[in-house]
Order: structure tokens, then sequence, then C-alpha cells
């Protein structure tokens, strides 16, 4: 059993290959946006991360300024004992604003009553009214009065009517023992406006900060608690993710060399499917065709005639051959050489040609035997095509340098009138040529009783 060989036609091969590239192309923007991703992510865990590690500093600073002032004995005396006014002008109204850039600083008493002791701006006393409504404000008094150390040193964050302040409130303490000695608290408040989160931002070598005071989470953002840790606000931030940035431009990039590269393989591909489809016609043209004369060979002129045959069959049509030998041909040969003989056989063909139809097929036999396939051609018609190709052939000498060559050609003729292969067709076509140059060449002879074999 004979294998059949299997081609890819070209139009696969290119569709293959371009759905190839195409993934790759789609696997690249993929792979580029996760590891994008993955950098952006790592970055915003680092800003979360510096801006957390600012904040706790920035809150180390407000505590080590509570501390220095509720630790101060002097401080003590002066506000809670003595209340001596000028002092507290001296510290809390001139000195602690202007070098702290602290909004306001007040006295919380036990009662809630509150006195203010400083401020920066004319709102400050409207904030020290409504400051003592806070959470965090009540648990520290209450903490105070039981004496309990443990709410000192603790910052929070508390919105009044909108504004978001960054606070601390701390008793008097004694600062060798560490005892509480008022329950009275001492507070300092920053309001945090765009210029305060700009100052705090540019110290810290941060990004453009953004304070809310509606705690919803969002991508680069901390939240701000109050000392109970409900968060009041957030401090939120923006920055260029590198896939935003990077991404388009890489992707055009890869898409302008997918076309290119689609483009290539397509012009490469289709070049290669016209040189072998020219190749292919090369090599069918050389298996069918006699080199010299140009006609087709003895196996094309076979398989053709295996076609006929079934549609003879089929349609119960005549078909015809014919059986041609040049005349003295060796002769013409050895005469003039090989190179004329050469061009007697190609004007002999030439000649045949003229006097057939498209659908009839000639064909080198070998050497100066031609055969000829008549489909629908009864005998009677095939030995008038014979008769018209004998004298076109007697009628048209070979014209050379040496002069004319005066060329006739011996023809034999059979039809097909049962299911007989084309080698026996063909041997009945033989002999009634060999019958006509017997009987003195140049001549047509019939095939006398044909062979039918069913």
């Amino acid at each position: 059993m004979i294998n059949e060989q299997k081609y890819f036609s070209a139009t696969s091969v290119v569709s293959t290959i371009s759905w190839l590239i195409i993934s790759m192309v789609i696997t690249s923007i993929c792979l580029i946006v996760f590891f994008f991703h993955i950098i952006d992510n790592q970055t915003k865990q680092e800003m979360i991360g510096r801006v957390q590690a600012s904040i706790k500093h920035d809150s180390l600073r407000m505590i080590d300024l509570s501390y220095e002032y509720t630790s101060w004995n002097l401080g003590y005396q002066k506000t809670i004992i003595e209340h001596d006014v000028d002092w507290m002008k001296l510290n809390y109204t001139e000195f602690l604003p202007e070098h702290y850039n602290l909004s306001f600083i007040a006295l919380v008493k036990p009662n809630h009553q509150a006195e203010l002791l400083g401020g920066i701006n004319k709102q400050a006393l409207k904030y020290v009214n409504d400051i003592f409504q806070s959470p965090s404000i009540n648990r520290k008094l209450a903490l105070a009065k039981q004496r309990d150390e443990r709410f000192i040193g603790h910052t929070f964050y508390t919105v009044i009517d909108g504004d978001v302040f960054y606070m601390i409130a701390d008793p008097f303490i004694d600062k060798a023992t560490q005892k509480v000695l008022s329950s009275s608290l001492l507070a300092f408040a920053r309001k945090l406006d765009p210029n305060e989160v700009m100052r705090f931002a540019n110290e810290y070598d941060l990004p453009p900060l953004y304070i809310n005071a509606h705690a919803k989470r969002y991508d680069g953002s901390i939240f701000l608690h109050e000392l109970n840790g409900v968060p009041v606000a957030r401090i939120s931030w923006h920055i260029t993710e590198i896939i935003d940035v990077y991404l388009p431009y890489i992707a055009l990039f890869l898409l302008l060399l997918l076309g290119a590269a689609l483009a290539i393989v397509r012009l490469v591909l289709k070049k290669d499917s016209e040189n072998r489809a020219q190749y292919e016609d090369e090599l069918y043209i050389a298996a069918t065709t006699d080199p010299l004369t140009k006609v087709y060979n003895k196996r094309y002129l076979a398989s053709y005639a295996k076609h006929q045959f079934k549609l003879y069959e089929q349609r119960n049509r005549p078909i015809s051959i014919l059986a041609l030998d040049l005349d003295h041909f060796k002769q013409i040969n050895d005469t003039y050489g090989h190179h004329i003989g050469d061009k007697a056989l190609i004007h002999f063909c030439k000649q045949c040609e003229k006097n057939l139809r498209d659908i009839d097929v000639l064909g080198r036999i070998g050497g100066e035997e031609f055969a000829i396939l008549l489909p629908r051609v009864t005998l009677n018609e095939a030995i008038e095509v014979g008769e018209r190709i004998r004298q076109s052939i007697e009628k048209n000498p070979l014209n050379t340098e040496q002069g004319e060559i005066n060329l006739t050609v011996s023809i034999g003729v059979t039809t097909r009138c049962a299911k007989v292969t084309f080698s026996k067709l063909l041997q009945q076509a033989d002999s009634a040529m060999y019958q006509a140059k017997r009987s003195g060449r140049n001549q047509v002879v019939a095939y006398e009783t044909p062979l039918c074999e069913i």
C-alpha cells in the first residue's frame, strides 16, 4: 500500500506562523503587564512604608515636645499653680506656635472647661470650644483623673467641622517620678491644611499628599485614627505607575513589530509559495512532456487515455489513436546530422498540432515515433485527420541552411470499441503504421480487424 505524501498549504503555514507570532506578542504583553504590576505594587508598599515612617517620626517629635512641657516643673508651676499670664503668653502664645507650627495650645481642665493658651489663627478659639467633644479628649480626661500613666505620650487625629487636626493632650507629670501631677491636660494641636500637608511632604521628601476627612479605603492612602483606633481621615497621594507610562509605548512597539513580522512572514511565504508553484509546474512539465519537441510524453498520453477511456465507457463515446512514424528518419540523421534530425522532429510536431483540436493529445512514444489520442472521433474521422497530417507534412518541407528537406510520415489508425487497454490500442495502431511502411510509406492505414474484448 502506497502512503500518500501530505503537504501543508502556504495559507495554513502563514496562518499558523501568524498565530504563533500573535500569541508570542500577547504573551509578551501579559508578562510585561505582570512584571510592571509587581513593580508598581512594590512601589506602592514602599511608599506606604515611607509615609507611615514619616508620620511616626513626626509623631515622636510631637510626643517629645509634649513631654518637654508637661514634665517641665517650671511649666507646671507657671501654668497650673501660679497661672502666670505673662509666662504663658511668652511660651504658649509667642514661642511654640511660631517654632512648631501649632494651630493652638489649650489647657483642658477636668470639668471640660478649656482655656486657650496660644493660637496662630483667628479660628483657634472656635476649635478649642469644639475640641472637647472629641472621644479622645474625654478618654484622656477620664484617665487623667484616675492618675493612669498608660495614656501619656500618644498622638491622635480628630475632625472638627470637616477639618483634620493632629493632636496630643497629656497631663503635667513629675519628671523624676513620672507621676501625674494634675488631671488637667496640656493640648497641642496642628491643623492639617494643604499648607501643612505640603510642608510635611517636602520635609520628608514625599510626593504631594492630600488629606481627606472621609476615612474610605483607596489605593495609595493610609488611615488616620482617633485615640481609640477609629479611623477619622485618610492621607493619600498619587504616584504615576510604570504601567501607565510605559505600557502604551511598549504595546505600540510590539504591535508595530507584530505587523512588520507578519508582513515579512507573509511576503516570504508568498514568495516561497510562488517559487514552489513555479517549481511544481516545471516538475509537472518535465514529467509529462518531451524535452526536445515540447509535446507530451508516453506517460502523460497513457494517463490521459485512461481518463478518456472512462468517459468512453460512461457516455459510449468513440476514441481513436493515430500511430505516426517519420519515414527515412535515420537517413536524415546520417546525412544531415542529429541537430537537423532534431529540427525535423520539432517541425513534424508543429505540423501535426496545426491539424488537431484542443482536446486532442500529441505525444512522443520514442525516437521518431509519435501517437495522437483523438477523443470522440470515429475510425473514419480519424483516417481523415491522419490524411490531413500526412498531406501537411508532405507539403511543408523542413527549411535548413543546407536547403529544403522533404519529409513524409506513415500513419496507423485504430478505434477503441470495447474495454481495450491503452497499450493494446497502441499496439493496434502500431501494427497499422508498420503496414503503411510495408506498403510504401507516406500513407494512412487503418487497423483491419479491431480487437474487441469485454
